[in-house]
């Protein structure tokens, strides 16, 4: 959900050597984000950098909040994980002066207080957000700055439930550069053929053992009881977490999903990613069970396949047989469903639904013909 940055001046030569985009989707088609960046002007570069816009597709966003100021925070979670370990505080944000930390191998990042209204604000333009951040003062030739931002978000999933289906069928799409479409038309349109446009980073280089310095990075949290399938890109990680987005632990175990734009464009040169980048939407199926309903269907289907195979005794042996058959059926498809389940796939899991549903149906027909 990102189209791309714009600065001011024009003139300043400034790159984005770190993005993290951390997406908590919610059962209400909502979705928190987490945004955060560091931007780094050349030395050389001819202007200093006054601000940054961030170009976000869709219009429904609300609750913009600046939360640099967590980013020298010792104790903030998201400050303790990255590849080359927590980051150490050089100098404490006090009031006008900003703190001073080195983070994921990048050194000496500038970080602000929390900033006043006028500094932040959020534009609609037809179909994308302009969020623009004006720095408390500005960044000079040389330095590196980071900025935290939080927002929600009402563009990425569309319920499609279709009527009389149980739980809850969700479609995701998630639009990175490009394929923004018509939101990335309108705002080529607006700024030109020449935009002012931020260079973003892969990578901003490798650390003495090997390992990358910081990059672009997409987390998506799935919410307990959200299974997904045909999740697009593919290549992504998945890890169990339980934090949420102020960095506190929660209750409830989320399955996260991360792409890494190093392991997406291993061919991309090293040193940015254009904004007419065609990258592929987050796309795919995520499906919503409420907790125990799965096993109350098996329990249901199990305790009439029960009753049917009593009455049977009485009836015919030969319809015992069929309807035990039934019985042996409908255990195994309930042991089949725990482990499938557990897997967070949405397609294994709704076929053996629609198994349930027509043994049932057989079921009840059974002793519809039994009662007569």
């Amino acid at each position: 959900m990102l189209i791309g940055f714009l600065k001011y001046p024009p003139g300043c030569d400034v790159r984005i050597i770190k993005f993290v985009d951390r997406i908590w989707l919610k059962e209400d088609s909502s979705a928190e984000i987490l945004r955060r960046f560091v931007l780094e002007v050349d030395s050389n570069s001819p202007d200093h950098l006054e601000s940054i816009t961030c170009l976000v597709p869709g219009s429904k966003m609300s609750e913009l909040q600046d939360r640099s100021y967590m980013g020298a925070d010792r104790a903030y979670y998201f400050n303790m994980i990255f590849t080359s370990g927590p980051i150490t505080v050089k100098s404490e944000v006090k009031d006008q002066t900003p703190g001073l930390v080195d983070m994921d191998g990048i050194e000496d990042v500038l970080t602000f207080r929390k900033a006043a209204p006028r500094d932040l604000s959020s534009q609609p333009l037809a179909v994308y957000q302009s969020v623009r951040y004006t720095f408390p003062r500005r960044i000079k030739k040389g330095e590196r700055v980071q900025v935290i931002l939080y927002f929600r978000s009402k563009d990425l999933i569309n319920d499609i439930t279709p009527v009389g289906i149980g739980g809850k069928i969700y479609a995701i799409d998630i639009p990175y550069f490009k394929t923004a479409g018509l939101a990335y038309d309108e705002y080529m349109k607006t700024v030109g053929s020449d935009p002012p446009c931020v260079k973003i980073c892969k990578y901003y280089g490798k650390n003495e053992t090997g390992g990358y310095k910081g990059g672009f990075d997409i987390f998506l949290y799935l919410p307990p009881n959200f299974t997904y399938q045909d999740i697009n890109p593919p290549g992504f990680e998945m890890q169990p977490d339980q934090y949420l987005s102020d960095g506190s632990e929660g209750t409830d175990t989320y399955s996260k999903l991360i792409w890494r734009m190093r392991k997406l464009f291993p061919e991309q040169p090293p040193d940015f990613l254009p904004h007419t980048l065609d990258f592929s939407s987050i796309r795919g199926l995520l499906k919503y069970e409420r907790p125990g309903a799965i096993a109350d269907t098996y329990d249901l289907l199990l305790k009439t396949a029960q009753e049917v195979n009593q009455m049977a005794s009485e009836t015919s042996p030969r319809l015992t047989e069929v309807v035990q058959n039934l019985v042996d059926m409908s255990t195994q498809l309930r042991v089949m469903v725990r482990t499938i389940t557990s897997q967070a796939r949405i397609g294994r899991a709704a076929l053996l639904v629609t198994s349930v549903g027509v043994i049932i149906a057989i079921l009840l027909f059974i002793l519809q013909q039994i009662g007569r």
